[in-house]
């Protein structure tokens, strides 16, 4: 588990853009990142001095990612509690989060970390629960991200982390919540399970000590996965099988225009309002995606294959994924795309 359910739910659609053919943006283009040693990785955050930060395999055993951070055209490794490590996202103090496989019950429970100035810390887990995942960090130093209650039958649970305690954010109704994204006015993202139906999942914010839902209009479910200093909201919405990319506007969610007919998803947005995400092509190739002004912008992919945008900073640089080669075992290595 990495975000617990909602962004690990919308990374799942990664696994369906897989095989996609060339395309370019007159204005971007992508910049392999490397790995740690490994055959993939993938960047999941990046802030406004440029670095980037997210996870890799680290040598030929796929099946061992460290947290990894990328600047200067170096990559580093950022190390673990122990076993794999995954970083999601870095703040503009360089202070970054994630989570790592601890060495509890012999490895087999991850924890929310912290890295800063070379240390890693261990954030801990709502009351006596086994698993958490840290999402988000603003500049304040506030965490958010879910932890599941191992008394509960593993139900998971949006905390917010700040001064060494983690505080339980709450649900809607009876059933799961997660936060995903926390601007610096300490706004909070992310979804929750609905009264009327614990498998309902609506989007929600979080504020002002209260929890409001932003619901999902006529579409299923609805999920939120970043927040902006405006209080701008985006993420996506399941409707007629299909997941299409979102924004909350004063909290009223609008449909952004797609490359063509599919599965959208809004990932990032940033203060002057781009957003970044995936969009699928009139092939139904998968696509990264940036939203500029309404418009929905093609980013292109890297080695003939797809790629998705999971992060954007307020330069306007974009951070997440693709494939490098031509077919559908190619690894997927972390992007760049800048101007």
């Amino acid at each position: 588990m990495k975000a617990m359910w909602s962004r690990s739910i919308a990374l799942t659609a990664l696994v369906a853009i897989l095989f996609a053919t060339p395309a370019s943006a007159a204005r971007y283009s992508p910049i392999d990142l490397g790995t740690l040693g490994g055959q993939h990785s993938l960047a999941l955050g990046i802030n406004n001095a440029g670095q980037i930060v997210g996870h890799s395999t680290i040598d030929t055993n796929e099946f061992v990612s460290h947290a990894a951070l990328w600047q200067n055209g170096t990559v580093t490794d950022l190390g673990t509690l122990g076993g794999s490590s995954f970083a999601s996202d870095i703040n503009n103090r360089g202070q970054v989060v994630g989570w790592s496989v601890t060495p509890q019950f012999g490895g087999l429970y991850h924890h929310a970390v912290l890295w800063q100035h070379g240390t890693i810390s261990d954030l801990g887990t709502l009351g006596s629960g086994l698993f958490s995942a840290a999402n988000g960090i603003n500049d304040r130093g506030q965490v958010v991200g879910s932890s599941a209650f191992m008394s509960d039958d593993f139900t998971a649970h949006a905390f917010l982390w700040q001064n060494g305690v983690m505080t339980d954010l709450g649900t809607l109704g009876p059933g799961h919540s997660t936060a995903e994204a926390i601007n610096n006015r300490g706004q909070i993202v992310g979804s929750s399970s609905t009264v009327e139906n614990e498998s309902a999942i609506h989007a929600v914010l979080w504020q002002n000590g209260q929890m409001i839902d932003l619901g999902a209009q006529n579409a299923g479910a609805s999920y939120a996965l970043d927040i902006n200093e405006r209080g701008q909201v985006v993420g996506y919405a399941e409707r007629d099988g299909g997941t299409f990319a979102v924004i909350w506007t004063n909290g009223v969610m609008s449909f952004l225009p797609q490359l063509s007919t599919g599965n959208s998803v809004a990932y990032a947005i940033n203060n002057r309002g781009q957003i970044v995400g995936f969009s699928f092509t009139s092939n139904g190739e998968g696509h990264a995606v940036l939203w500029d002004g309404g418009t929905a912008i093609d980013l292109g992919t890297l080695g003939g294959h797809s790629s998705t945008a999971l992060a954007i900073n307020d330069r306007g640089d974009i951070a997440g994924l693709g494939t490098t080669g031509p077919n559908e075992f190619s690894p997927a290595h972390a992007l760049l795309w800048t101007k």
